[in-house]
Protein backbone atom coordinates (compact mmCIF):
# COMPACT_ATOMS: atom_id res chain seq x y z
CA UNK A 1 0.00 0.00 0.00
CA UNK A 2 1.22 3.56 -0.97
CA UNK A 3 -0.03 6.63 1.04
CA UNK A 4 -0.41 9.67 -1.60
CA UNK A 5 -0.75 12.77 0.01
CA UNK A 6 -3.76 14.99 -2.43
CA UNK A 7 -3.57 18.71 -3.11
CA UNK A 8 -5.90 19.39 -0.53
CA UNK A 9 -3.86 17.80 1.88
CA UNK A 10 -5.96 14.49 2.67
CA UNK A 11 -3.95 11.27 2.24
CA UNK A 12 -5.46 8.79 0.12
CA UNK A 13 -4.47 4.80 -0.01
CA UNK A 14 -3.84 3.29 -2.97
CA UNK A 15 -2.68 0.07 -3.45
CA UNK A 16 -0.15 0.53 -6.29
CA UNK A 17 3.12 -0.62 -7.58
CA UNK A 18 6.16 1.59 -6.69
CA UNK A 19 6.60 2.43 -10.73
CA UNK A 20 2.86 3.71 -10.51
CA UNK A 21 3.04 5.41 -7.61
CA UNK A 22 5.36 7.92 -9.13
CA UNK A 23 3.36 8.56 -11.56
CA UNK A 24 0.14 9.26 -9.89
CA UNK A 25 0.21 12.96 -9.56
CA UNK A 26 -0.08 13.29 -12.98
CA UNK A 27 -2.31 10.62 -13.74
CA UNK A 28 -4.46 11.96 -11.12
CA UNK A 29 -5.60 15.16 -12.30
CA UNK A 30 -4.16 15.22 -16.23
CA UNK A 31 -3.07 18.45 -17.50
CA UNK A 32 -5.97 19.66 -19.68
CA UNK A 33 -8.69 18.76 -16.73
CA UNK A 34 -6.85 20.74 -14.27
CA UNK A 35 -6.27 24.03 -16.23
CA UNK A 36 -8.23 25.80 -19.06
CA UNK A 37 -5.77 24.69 -21.48
CA UNK A 38 -8.22 23.99 -24.49
CA UNK A 39 -9.45 27.66 -24.11
CA UNK A 40 -6.11 28.80 -24.02
CA UNK A 41 -5.12 27.20 -26.92
CA UNK A 42 -7.52 29.21 -29.04
CA UNK A 43 -6.97 32.44 -27.38
CA UNK A 44 -3.93 32.27 -28.07
CA UNK A 45 -4.55 31.02 -31.72
CA UNK A 46 -6.79 33.86 -32.10
CA UNK A 47 -4.10 36.22 -31.20
CA UNK A 48 -1.42 34.58 -32.79
CA UNK A 49 -3.09 35.06 -36.77
CA UNK A 50 -3.85 38.91 -36.76
CA UNK A 51 -0.24 39.11 -34.70
CA UNK A 52 1.53 36.97 -37.68
CA UNK A 53 -0.66 39.00 -40.53
CA UNK A 54 1.07 42.21 -38.53
CA UNK A 55 4.40 40.64 -38.19
CA UNK A 56 4.65 39.35 -42.04
CA UNK A 57 4.32 42.85 -43.38
CA UNK A 58 5.98 44.51 -41.11
CA UNK A 59 9.33 41.98 -40.96
CA UNK A 60 8.35 39.86 -43.84
CA UNK A 61 8.59 36.91 -41.16
CA UNK A 62 5.31 35.16 -39.61
CA UNK A 63 6.71 32.80 -36.42
CA UNK A 64 3.43 33.61 -34.97
CA UNK A 65 3.09 29.66 -34.71
CA UNK A 66 4.94 29.83 -31.71
CA UNK A 67 2.41 32.01 -29.51
CA UNK A 68 0.31 29.17 -29.74
CA UNK A 69 2.72 26.70 -28.29
CA UNK A 70 3.33 28.81 -25.38
CA UNK A 71 -0.19 28.81 -24.48
CA UNK A 72 0.90 25.61 -22.09
CA UNK A 73 3.45 27.31 -20.87
CA UNK A 74 2.95 28.52 -17.34
CA UNK A 75 0.85 25.47 -16.37
CA UNK A 76 4.11 23.73 -16.98
CA UNK A 77 4.64 23.98 -13.12
CA UNK A 78 2.09 20.86 -12.80
CA UNK A 79 4.02 18.47 -14.73
CA UNK A 80 7.62 19.86 -13.17
CA UNK A 81 7.14 19.15 -9.72
CA UNK A 82 5.92 15.83 -9.80
CA UNK A 83 8.82 14.59 -12.72
CA UNK A 84 11.46 16.54 -10.49
CA UNK A 85 10.31 15.19 -6.97
CA UNK A 86 9.07 11.88 -7.98
CA UNK A 87 11.54 10.93 -10.33
CA UNK A 88 14.56 12.79 -9.73
CA UNK A 89 14.26 13.23 -5.91
CA UNK A 90 14.37 17.27 -6.40
CA UNK A 91 12.54 19.80 -5.07
CA UNK A 92 12.47 22.82 -7.30
CA UNK A 93 12.16 26.34 -4.82
CA UNK A 94 10.42 29.64 -6.16
CA UNK A 95 10.25 32.72 -3.60
CA UNK A 96 11.12 30.58 -0.90
CA UNK A 97 8.56 27.79 -1.12
CA UNK A 98 8.59 24.46 -3.00
CA UNK A 99 7.33 24.85 -6.45
CA UNK A 100 3.39 24.73 -6.61
CA UNK A 101 0.49 25.19 -9.63
CA UNK A 102 0.24 29.51 -10.04
CA UNK A 103 3.85 30.59 -9.01
CA UNK A 104 5.06 30.45 -12.95
CA UNK A 105 2.07 33.12 -13.85
CA UNK A 106 3.96 35.60 -13.37
CA UNK A 107 5.94 38.44 -14.75
CA UNK A 108 9.55 37.26 -14.18
CA UNK A 109 8.64 33.84 -14.65
CA UNK A 110 7.33 35.25 -18.49
CA UNK A 111 10.59 37.12 -18.92
CA UNK A 112 12.98 33.81 -17.49
CA UNK A 113 10.80 31.56 -20.55
CA UNK A 114 10.91 33.62 -23.12
CA UNK A 115 14.81 34.07 -22.51
CA UNK A 116 15.27 30.47 -22.71
CA UNK A 117 13.06 29.30 -24.87
CA UNK A 118 14.07 31.71 -27.53
CA UNK A 119 16.78 29.97 -27.00
CA UNK A 120 16.11 26.94 -28.14
CA UNK A 121 14.09 28.24 -31.00
CA UNK A 122 17.25 29.17 -32.28
CA UNK A 123 18.09 25.72 -33.08
CA UNK A 124 17.50 22.90 -35.61
CA UNK A 125 14.34 22.50 -37.29
CA UNK A 126 13.54 25.95 -35.53
CA UNK A 127 16.20 28.40 -36.84
CA UNK A 128 14.12 31.60 -35.51
CA UNK A 129 15.56 34.96 -35.00
CA UNK A 130 16.47 35.16 -31.01
CA UNK A 131 14.37 38.10 -31.02
CA UNK A 132 11.33 36.84 -32.68
CA UNK A 133 11.80 34.14 -30.78
CA UNK A 134 11.38 36.01 -27.17
CA UNK A 135 9.08 38.21 -28.91
CA UNK A 136 6.26 35.68 -29.79
CA UNK A 137 6.73 33.49 -26.63
CA UNK A 138 6.69 36.03 -24.42
CA UNK A 139 3.13 36.99 -26.17
CA UNK A 140 2.00 33.53 -25.84
CA UNK A 141 3.05 33.20 -22.29
CA UNK A 142 1.32 36.99 -21.55
CA UNK A 143 -2.29 35.71 -23.45
CA UNK A 144 -2.31 32.99 -20.98
CA UNK A 145 -2.12 35.41 -17.98
CA UNK A 146 -4.44 37.41 -19.57
CA UNK A 147 -7.00 34.52 -19.94
CA UNK A 148 -6.47 33.83 -16.43
CA UNK A 149 -6.90 36.96 -15.35
CA UNK A 150 -10.18 37.27 -16.94
CA UNK A 151 -11.77 34.29 -15.84
CA UNK A 152 -10.42 34.18 -12.37
CA UNK A 153 -10.93 36.62 -9.30
CA UNK A 154 -8.28 36.73 -6.78
CA UNK A 155 -6.14 34.94 -10.16
CA UNK A 156 -2.33 35.15 -8.93
CA UNK A 157 0.05 37.33 -8.60
CA UNK A 158 0.86 38.40 -12.44
CA UNK A 159 3.47 41.39 -11.24
CA UNK A 160 5.96 39.17 -9.08
CA UNK A 161 8.63 40.02 -8.42
CA UNK A 162 7.69 43.99 -8.52
CA UNK A 163 4.09 42.90 -6.35
CA UNK A 164 2.98 39.69 -4.46
CA UNK A 165 -0.72 40.83 -4.86
CA UNK A 166 -2.92 38.19 -6.22
CA UNK A 167 -4.95 40.03 -8.77
CA UNK A 168 -7.83 38.89 -11.45
CA UNK A 169 -10.88 40.39 -12.85
CA UNK A 170 -13.40 37.28 -12.51
CA UNK A 171 -15.33 38.44 -15.55
CA UNK A 172 -16.89 34.41 -15.77
CA UNK A 173 -17.52 32.44 -12.77
CA UNK A 174 -14.90 29.36 -14.65
CA UNK A 175 -17.43 25.98 -14.33
CA UNK A 176 -15.80 23.04 -16.40
CA UNK A 177 -19.57 22.19 -17.83
CA UNK A 178 -18.62 20.96 -21.46
CA UNK A 179 -17.87 17.43 -20.54
CA UNK A 180 -15.89 18.17 -17.88
CA UNK A 181 -13.21 20.19 -19.73
CA UNK A 182 -13.94 23.43 -20.41
CA UNK A 183 -16.54 26.64 -19.49
CA UNK A 184 -18.78 26.41 -22.77
CA UNK A 185 -19.45 30.20 -22.35
CA UNK A 186 -15.32 30.57 -22.86
CA UNK A 187 -14.83 27.50 -25.20
CA UNK A 188 -17.58 28.92 -27.51
CA UNK A 189 -15.99 32.92 -27.39
CA UNK A 190 -12.87 31.39 -27.93
CA UNK A 191 -14.24 29.65 -30.79
CA UNK A 192 -15.65 32.81 -32.16
CA UNK A 193 -12.84 34.91 -31.74
CA UNK A 194 -10.68 32.35 -34.06
CA UNK A 195 -13.13 31.91 -36.22
CA UNK A 196 -13.10 35.68 -37.06
CA UNK A 197 -9.23 35.89 -37.03
CA UNK A 198 -9.24 33.33 -39.80
CA UNK A 199 -11.65 35.11 -41.89
CA UNK A 200 -9.80 38.04 -41.50
CA UNK A 201 -6.45 37.07 -42.20
CA UNK A 202 -8.10 34.88 -44.96
CA UNK A 203 -10.14 38.08 -46.89
CA UNK A 204 -6.29 39.54 -46.45
CA UNK A 205 -3.65 37.16 -47.05
CA UNK A 206 -5.66 34.81 -49.09
CA UNK A 207 -5.53 31.35 -48.32
CA UNK A 208 -1.85 30.93 -48.90
CA UNK A 209 -1.20 32.30 -44.82
CA UNK A 210 -1.28 29.10 -43.12
CA UNK A 211 1.61 27.81 -44.67
CA UNK A 212 3.49 29.77 -41.93
CA UNK A 213 2.50 27.53 -39.13
CA UNK A 214 4.35 24.58 -40.44
CA UNK A 215 7.27 25.26 -39.38
CA UNK A 216 8.86 22.20 -40.34
CA UNK A 217 8.32 22.76 -44.14
CA UNK A 218 9.88 25.99 -43.99
CA UNK A 219 12.13 27.26 -41.36
CA UNK A 220 11.98 31.27 -40.99
CA UNK A 221 15.24 32.72 -42.21
CA UNK A 222 17.52 33.71 -39.55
Amino acid sequence: MWLIATRSGVVMSRFLPPSLALFYPLCRQPLFLSTMLIEHILYSTAVAIPVGMISLRLTGRDPSWIIILCAWAPDIDQVLYPLSYRLLGVSMIVNGHTLRHGDLHTLGALLVFSVLFALVLRMYPFSIRYGDGMLFSGIGYAVHLLGDALVYNPAYPFFWPLSESRLGLGVVFYVRDFFGIADSRVLVVGLLLCALAVLVRTAVDGRGWTRHYMFWRKPENT
